[in-house]
């Protein structure tokens, strides 16, 4: 048989074959890249995420418990949350039974006042009696009463006021206090500090301020 000559290959033919299929593996090997670098990566991404989440649905640190304070000579007793700070008595201390300081400039002073008060006791001289007390309150300059509420808490009348008044730099100060008027001694609590500083710890004043009470008797 007659064999017939293969026609020569061109060498730029055969130079545009080898660089497709160069191209063609260099994009098959770049796609292999991006997958296993795509694989390689989502565990990381993953564990990120997941430290994130853990993170952000952490617990807030817990808060102090409350304590309850037994006050001296009384039945009343007082709770005291984590703000407050126990400061050492700087007034006098036949009178001075605690004082405490809140980080945001507010101070609060317990008394006790051993004076009888039988008027308080009595319900047709009660509101004339709290009236009396409330002018002692109201000698300070530039005084303005915001709230005041008379009540029998476990029998033992009970005072609220709330007032503002004049410091003598000029400034304005709120007041909250809790009156118990036994019937031979009173319990005074006192929570002061500037306008700004008892709207910032308004919750906390509260909370100590209504705290101060006998406990009812069991039924």
């Amino acid at each position: 048989a007659q064999r017939h000559p293969r026609p020569a290959r061109r060498d730029g033919a055969g130079a545009g074959q080898r660089a497709r299929g160069d191209a063609g593996s260099r994009r098959v090997v770049t796609r292999r890249r991006r997958v296993v670098t795509r694989a390689g990566r989502g565990p990381r991404v993953l564990v990120v995420l997941s430290l994130a989440f853990v993170l952000a649905s952490a617990p807030a640190p817990a808060r102090a418990a409350p304590r309850v304070i037994d006050l001296p000579r009384t039945l009343a007793t007082l709770t005291v949350d984590a703000p407050w700070v126990e400061q050492p008595a700087a007034t006098s201390p036949t009178s001075t039974v605690l004082e405490l300081a809140h980080p945001r400039g507010v101070r609060v002073v317990l008394t006790r006042t051993d004076a009888p008060n039988p008027q308080a006791w009595r319900a047709a001289t009660r509101e004339a009696y709290v009236d009396e007390l409330e002018r002692g309150f109201a000698a300070a300059p530039g005084y303005r009463r915001g709230k005041r509420t008379v009540t029998l808490r476990a029998t033992i009348p009970t005072v609220d006021l709330r007032f503002e008044r004049r410091l003598p730099d000029g400034t304005r100060e709120q007041v909250v206090v809790r009156l118990l008027l036994y019937r031979t001694y009173t319990l005074a609590l006192a929570a002061a500090g500037p306008t700004r500083a008892m709207r910032a710890a308004r919750r906390d004043v509260d909370r100590l301020v209504t705290s101060l009470a006998q406990p009812a008797p069991p039924s």
